[in-house]
């Protein structure tokens, strides 16, 4: 049984051939024709099992059947980060790439490992680092609201293939084991019962750091994120990160912008892990398809 197993994931694992390390282009303009020539591989291949081109807002990753890798991130200004590599193995779960400098990069959206995750017809690519922030957004429903794009209709936040765009998110995503725990399967609620502390963060900012009432025993974890469910929840308002946790309470550090009074954490205000205006919007979108 053990040698089917091996067997069967041994099939499924697609080694590259070795080829020379990648060489990260020196100009913009090298970089458009390996971005080009890569584009032109992936163009007309339909729904392969991994190659395509895949971005969120800003960032594009292209991948060929036959192991080209082109990275970009682009901003208002032109090209701020690139790089080319070769994929060294695809994996059931994962993508390995070897890059040509990451030492270059200026961002932290790309990796040389990269995790396949399928959400109903969608498929991403995820960074390790960036999978806690990803089942994050799965729990608030950002990620599966079709909304959240940018103006021409790519994601926001993660990379998704783009013949993927409109697919929609079906089931549960298929995280790797160790982050399957943070994929809630209801929403946690939970009340501000002390407000331990405020400091300001900067000139611009300030730190709160409350308790809430729901902890371990509810399914709360470090560094998952909460949502003011106030009505001035986007008002300044940065992030709602739990940093520790008890059985029963947990501390959520809360970054505010100042001069935002509306904001201010109180004792009895609701947060949870997921975003009600999500709720609202996709009801709003059922009843006008009705």
């Amino acid at each position: 049984m053990c040698l089917l197993v091996f067997a069967s994931c041994a099939a499924q694992t697609q080694k590259m051939p070795v080829r020379e390390k990648p060489v990260r282009p020196e100009t913009r303009e090298a970089l458009h024709a390996a971005l080009n020539q890569a584009r032109l591989k992936v163009g007309h291949i339909g729904r392969h099992d991994w190659a395509g081109q895949y971005c969120f807002s800003g960032v594009s990753l292209v991948l060929t059947p036959d192991g080209d890798a082109v990275y970009t991130l682009s901003c208002d200004v032109g090209m701020a980060d690139w790089d080319i590599g070769h994929i060294v193995e695809v994996r059931p779960d994962r993508i390995l790439i070897e890059w040509g400098d990451p030492s270059q990069w200026r961002s932290k959206v790309m990796a040389d490992v990269l995790f396949r995750v399928r959400w109903g017809g969608r498929h991403y690519l995820i960074p390790e680092h960036r999978m806690i922030e990803f089942c994050n957004d799965v729990n608030s429903g950002f990620e599966a609201d079709m909304s959240m794009r940018d103006s021409v209709g790519c994601p926001m936040k993660h990379l998704l293939r783009d013949v993927d765009w409109i697919a929609r998110a079906e089931g549960v995503p298929g995280v790797p084991p160790a982050y399957k725990k943070y994929i809630l399967k209801q929403p946690i609620t939970a009340e501000i019962t002390r407000v331990i502390s405020r400091e300001p963060d900067s000139e611009d900012w300030q730190i709160y750091m409350v308790e809430v009432n729901a902890g371990a025993d509810a399914g709360l974890l470090p560094q998952m994120t909460l949502v003011s469910q106030s009505d001035f929840e986007f008002c300044g308002v940065f992030e709602e990160e739990v940093i520790s946790v008890d059985r029963k309470t947990s501390r959520v550090r809360i970054r505010l912008a100042h001069g935002c009074d509306e904001c201010v954490p109180r004792v009895g205000d609701t947060l949870s892990t997921r975003n009600r205006w999500f709720d609202v919007e996709q009801k709003t979108a059922s009843v006008q398809a009705d």
